[in-house]
């Protein structure tokens, strides 16, 4: 039985596929199954998508920011600000205090001060890729010399990860174009079956109503899994179908789910 179960894990990608076929969109039941396959093969060894999995699992409890501004332990992180894009307005990101390390301040979020944190969905997905990495590299002192000159966490990166490839919605063409080659897709379907396992991708409202200042004017979730997305905000699970994202955008925004779009998508190094 172990062995079976170990060789079915060592297929990641049939795993998850075939699970989510099974259970139809309970991504509770997934979950929990998935889980329980993990702990019965604990001799296989965990993937950068188990470990993007289990993060998720231990912020089931995670608050986003009541007030729209964020919050941590203020003995691992400073929260700073720069400005944005527009040159108008200014984004909030996280730095590790001087005295401390990546590793100690990542654990801080995820095994010890979680109830201390508030984090909007674009840092959680930064958060939980920076944990699958450190875990995914089970070496400490190797991951804590790699990122200990001034580790932050950004909105759409990390010190442990830059942008390997974006794609941008085209509303003149309806096409996803690549903002680093000339790769581009048709449409929303075709760009969500080339991303890799791990890619962020970006939804967005488009009723006029949902102003830009509000916190649910975009939701940023990471692919793990054929139609199964890791979000942020909508409630303490984190495991969803596309369709589902988009259908808890559009209701924190009053909105029909017609007027939720793919907008981006990011790939990492």
């Amino acid at each position: 039985m172990k062995n079976s179960i170990k060789s079915f894990l060592e297929k990641e990608g049939n795993l998850i596929d075939k699970l989510t076929d099974t259970f139809a969109g309970d991504t509770g039941a997934l979950f929990d199954v998935f889980e329980t396959s993990k702990r019965l093969a604990q001799d296989s060894p965990k993937s950068f998508t188990d470990y993007l999995i289990e993060g998720a699992n231990k912020l089931k409890n995670l608050k986003f920011p009541e007030d729209g501004f964020l919050k941590c332990d203020t003995n691992y992180w400073y929260i700073m600000t720069e400005v944005a894009g527009d040159n108008t307005s200014y984004k909030s990101f996280f730095r590790i205090k001087e005295n401390v390390s990546p590793t100690e301040a990542i654990e801080s979020l995820f095994d010890t001060n979680t109830s201390m944190y508030q984090i909007d969905c674009a840092r959680f997905v930064q958060f939980l890729i920076s944990y699958a990495k450190m875990k995914t590299m089970n070496n400490k002192k190797k991951f804590d010399t790699l990122y200990k000159t001034t580790f932050e966490i950004k909105s759409h990166e990390a010190s442990t990860h830059k942008i390997y490839n974006q794609f941008d919605f085209d509303s003149e063409s309806g096409n996803y174009s690549s903002l680093y080659d000339s790769i581009s897709y048709n449409n929303e379907q075709e760009l969500l079956d080339a991303m890799p396992l791990g890619s962020v991708i970006v939804l967005r409202n488009t009723d006029e109503k949902v102003t830009e200042d509000k916190p649910f004017k975009n939701e940023n979730c990471v692919k793990i899994g054929n139609d199964l997305f890791i979000a942020h905000g909508f409630e303490t699970e984190k495991l969803f179908s596309f369709q589902s994202v988009k259908g808890n955008l559009a209701n924190y925004g009053s909105s029909s789910i017609d007027k939720i779009i793919l907008s981006t998508t990011i790939t990492y190094e």
